[in-house]
């Protein structure tokens, strides 16, 4: 007969090492010492056997993987009764053993299952305490090896759940059904979770980096860290908070998850502007290690997850001689990450080719003019049409031939209405000392989409008109 008196009677099912670390609770109603384990982590090699599949062991260097339960019943004293722990896709990796912790008298030992490749475990426990009975603090022990074995066939986000029974003979516990259990504890939170240990971010730079047009592109506007000095984006490999390596038992690092020194990332552009140099560095660019260019000067060599851990931003530095146009366009990347494991059960997410990781743009657009006369004979206008919202300014320059001075007029600055259309006179853009005709550039604020530019010439002597679209 049952004594009227309720017990709780505590069972820790722990599978090995320390006791340093929380276990899990299994009475737990919010999430208690359960723990994630990286998948990348998880290797074949010298798992656990069950039937014709391996098994990946996850260590319990730290107790992470121990459990505590409530009997939830009364138990008479003299009386066994049959505790068992059922877990889904996870086994044991070597026959279990059971101790008592806080009651001498309290006789325990493994009766079924909790072998090696089982998923359960059946321990007895018989009380000779005396009158007094048992109390709530008593507490068993269950220890495997120094790890734990999950199903291969697990992905991100699949879990190991437990459930615990309380039987009142071996032969119902051996043949678990609910309806025959004098106590049921389903865990309501995971035992074990498997997730993606590694995080691969590849981010843009905030602020644009944009070629200032008033320069003719060959150096950066205000937005940049500097004139001549780009941040254009990151790239970063970390690994998620709190994940286990199933290797160690311990807190994964990114050596843990991939070969640091084999995964390479790819960064791919327009490297073609030799005044340039293209390199890796720290916050705002500090530190920087160059990157080394191929012949094409279309990709930089792969960069090591080691070196991108240091230094994971892309800079561009532009020479104090720099006398091409900075190219606008995307820069890419592309990270090849290699596994960690001897005979890996996931093999680690990569970064796509083609995946941004930042980008130049112009403020503007050029129109290259090869020919501006203020000949006394030609009557000359540049006509500016600005298809855009706002105003657009604009300014030239000029590339005039040997013998010849250009000096700029009023006219070679100035703003383009919106929606609208400016006309200037040759003769007000520029004073030429020699010949009469010169070369000009002229940058316009304004999407290129937005512009259009024509010259238009009067011969004085005939009224001919000569007009050019650009």
């Amino acid at each position: 007969m049952f004594l009227k008196k309720s017990l709780a009677l505590g069972v820790i099912a722990a599978l090995g090492s320390t006791a340093s670390q929380a276990v899990f609770n299994i009475d737990a109603t919010t999430s208690s010492g359960n723990v994630s384990v990286a998948l990348e982590s998880l290797d074949g090699n010298g798992g656990q056997a069950v039937g014709l599949v391996t098994y990946p062991k996850v260590a319990n260097t730290t107790n992470a993987l121990n459990m505590v339960a409530k009997a939830g019943v009364s138990i008479p004293l003299g009386v066994t009764r049959y505790v068992r722990f059922d877990m889904t896709n996870a086994v044991f990796t070597a026959a279990a053993t059971v101790t008592p912790l806080t009651v001498a008298n309290n006789a325990v030992a493994l009766v079924a299952g909790g072998q090696a490749g089982n998923g359960f475990a059946v321990f007895s426990s018989k009380s000779s305490i005396g009158a007094a009975g048992l109390t709530a603090a008593e507490t068993l022990t269950v220890t495997s090896t120094t790890a734990l074995a999950l199903a291969p066939t697990m992905t991100a986000g699949d879990t190991s759940n437990v459930t615990f029974r309380v039987y009142e003979d071996l032969t119902k516990a051996t043949n678990p059904a609910t309806s025959l259990a004098l106590y049921t504890k389903v865990a309501p939170t995971a035992f074990i979770t498997t997730a993606l240990g590694l995080k691969s971010t590849v981010t843009p730079a905030a602020a644009a980096n944009i070629a200032e047009v008033s320069l003719d592109f060959k150096k950066f506007s205000s937005t940049a860290i500097s004139t001549t000095v780009a941040k254009i984006g990151t790239a970063t490999q970390t690994v998620v908070a709190n994940q286990l390596d199933a290797g160690t038992g311990v807190t994964a690092l990114i050596g843990g998850l991939i070969n640091a020194t084999t995964s390479l990332a790819v960064i791919s552009g327009d490297f073609s502007i030799a005044t340039q140099v293209y390199s890796m560095g720290s916050t705002n660019c500090a530190s920087l290690a160059n990157l080394t260019i191929n012949a094409a000067k279309t990709a930089a060599a792969g960069i090591t997850t080691t070196n991108l851990i240091t230094l994971p931003f892309m800079c561009i530095t532009v020479g104090a001689t720099n006398t091409a146009a900075i190219p606008k366009g995307n820069f890419t990347v592309a990270i090849d990450n290699k596994t960690a494991e001897t005979t890996p059960v996931n093999q680690p997410l990569d970064v796509a080719a083609g995946t941004v990781i930042g980008t130049i743009a112009h403020n503007g657009t050029t129109k290259q003019l090869p020919y501006i006369t203020t000949f006394a004979s030609y009557n000359q206008r540049l006509y500016m049409v600005n298809r855009g919202t706002s105003a657009a300014t604009y300014s030239m320059t000029f590339q005039p031939e040997a013998g010849t001075t250009a000096v700029a007029g009023t006219g070679a600055t100035g703003t383009i209405p919106a929606g609208g259309t400016l006309s200037v006179k040759a003769s007000d853009i520029v004073t030429l000392t020699g010949k009469t005709r010169t070369a000009a550039t002229l940058a316009v604020v304004g999407a290129n989409a937005n512009i259009s530019v024509m010259t238009q010439q009067v011969n004085l002597s005939d009224g001919g008109t000569d007009s050019i679209n650009y």
